[in-house]
């Protein structure tokens, strides 16, 4: 006879909804369950690789940025008050991003575990309010990244508003591929049980309305 294990699964009953909300866009999770030193310098470490490529990102979308302010009004493409807004947008998510990168890889860039678990809990002994602002960098980067794009969208609107449609449409139509797929699937799912419904109701009242056959009477001799 083998021995047997059983390990017991212990399950938070205690996680809120913020929580779990935290948990699906931050390292809070792997916080809230750390025990040793390596948990914390494992998450530590992660947090810092993500820092240092935002802020790369985020130098390059300035700089980006930066050259759009270059356009004069005479310039081949026309910049209206949409593409100004959104490149201004664009413009204060990469110097909010950056200031706050900067200031996340100046504090944590030579902390241990010990010191990043003590500088990350806030004011109700936990790690919330840090998995929160510790994402922000890289919420600034997608902000900035997506007024980009409108800007440039609405500058090419100007010039070529088919091709602006088409090329959308394309690019909308493969990131959310799976989703169409899916939905025709279900769609011809749901229509290939609605004919074998009307066959087999059509059946049962042919069924229904069919005469009974007659009955033969035999003759006796």
């Amino acid at each position: 006879m083998l021995p047997t294990y059983t390990e017991a699964i212990v399950v938070d009953q205690n996680v809120s909804s913020i929580d779990s909300i935290v948990d699906s866009f931050s390292p809070y999770r792997a916080l809230r369950d750390a025990r040793v030193d390596s948990d914390y310098e494992r998450v530590l470490t992660k947090l810092q690789a993500e820092w240092s490529f935002v802020g790369a990102s985020l130098v390059a979308l300035a700089g980006l940025e930066a050259a759009v302010f270059g356009f004069s009004s005479g310039s081949l493409f026309t910049v209206d008050s949409v593409a100004k807004r959104a490149i201004a947008m664009a413009s204060i998510a990469s110097g909010i991003g950056l200031s706050i990168d900067a200031w996340f890889l100046l504090v944590y860039s030579g902390a241990d575990s010990t010191r990043f678990q003590k500088m990350a809990l806030d004011v109700y002994g936990k790690y919330l309010f840090f998995c929160i602002s510790a994402r922000l960098p890289a919420l600034c980067m997608f902000a900035s990244a997506f007024a980009l794009m409108t800007f440039l969208l609405a500058v090419a609107w100007s010039a070529w508003p088919n091709a602006v449609l088409v090329m959308s449409f394309v690019a909308g139509m493969l990131i959310s591929l799976q989703f169409i797929v899916y939905g025709l699937h279900c769609v011809v799912v749901f229509i290939v049980e609605v004919v074998k419904g009307i066959r087999r109701g059509f059946f049962r009242c042919h069924e229904w309305m069919r005469p009974p056959p007659p009955v033969v009477v035999e003759k006796h001799r």
